[in-house]
């Protein structure tokens, strides 16, 4: 008999952009020295802050800094790939592990990303949702570019997870020879459509017919299960619970529960 493995699990408060991306970075960085073991990590974000990927080199020419300064709006590279997103009215998650962790799917990369989605799947339909809402293919567009105008939630890329033909979550990668990182947007309420008030577009046309299209194309955990507004810190509680309890089903595996310590967020932003 397998010998059920430990991962740690951090439900974290709110924090800021650079902090969240910062120990998401140093955590990765402990996962290939064998300095911590495997985490899945929540956590929400202080104030609204716009994450753009890695390996999107011209952020200048796609996010307006100077609106974003003047509208409160923090601007934070992931140390994962994908592209900008507004995060504020979502629940993130990160994994932060080697492929070995994942036992028989270890060899492949596409396949450890696909068992995490499940394990969100599941933990999405046990707080609320249909499972065969997530039957039906997303009606957007699939594409890579990194240099357009067209945020995370416009498009679809591999097995990223939509309800009822809308996106979802949103997730985004990172491999570095046994180590990965994952990084996921479950949203919560809508609103991540205020990006286009965000982005260098060339005129108003093409600002509201961005919005347009984000707001047909993005559906939220609240809407879909008909949760109001004074009950959305439940459905987060919730959520976080029912995905954690996927986790260990589908991996076998029992969490300890993780606290950042006060000394960690410190010295990781200074």
């Amino acid at each position: 008999m397998n010998k059920i493995k430990k991962w740690n699990l951090i439900e974290s408060d709110a924090y800021s952009g650079k902090f969240n991306m910062t120990y998401d970075r140093w955590l990765f960085e402990q996962i290939q020295t064998d300095a911590v073991g495997p985490t899945l990590r929540f956590f929400q974000w202080s104030k609204p802050t716009i994450s753009y990927g890695m390996n999107q080199k011209n952020i200048e020419e796609i996010v307006d800094f100077e609106r974003c300064r003047d509208e409160g709006v923090d601007v934070v590279k992931r140390p994962t790939g994908g592209r900008e997103l507004l995060h504020g009215y979502d629940l993130s998650y990160s994994v932060a592990a080697r492929l070995s962790d994942f036992d028989a799917c270890s060899k492949s990369i596409n396949a450890v990303c696909t068992l995490i989605h499940n394990a969100i799947v599941k933990g999405l339909i046990d707080s609320g949702l249909d499972k065969d809402g997530f039957l039906a293919g997303a009606k957007l567009k699939n594409g890579y570019d990194l240099k357009a105008k067209m945020p995370c939630f416009t498009s679809m890329t591999g097995n990223e997870i939509a309800y009822n033909g809308k996106k979802l979550v949103g997730s985004a990668q990172r491999k570095e020879k046994e180590s990965i990182l994952q990084h996921g947007s479950i949203q919560i309420i809508s609103g991540t459509s205020g990006i286009a008030n965000l982005l260098l577009l060339k005129d108003e046309v093409a600002r509201n017919r961005l919005r347009d299209l984000m707001i047909r194309s993005v559906t939220s955990v609240s809407a879909e299960a008909g949760y109001t507004k004074n009950r959305i810190s439940l459905l987060t509680k919730k959520l976080q619970e029912n995905i954690s309890k996927s986790f260990s089903l589908l991996l076998g595996i029992t969490f300890e529960l993780k606290e950042i310590d006060l000394k960690d967020q410190k010295m990781l932003i200074e």
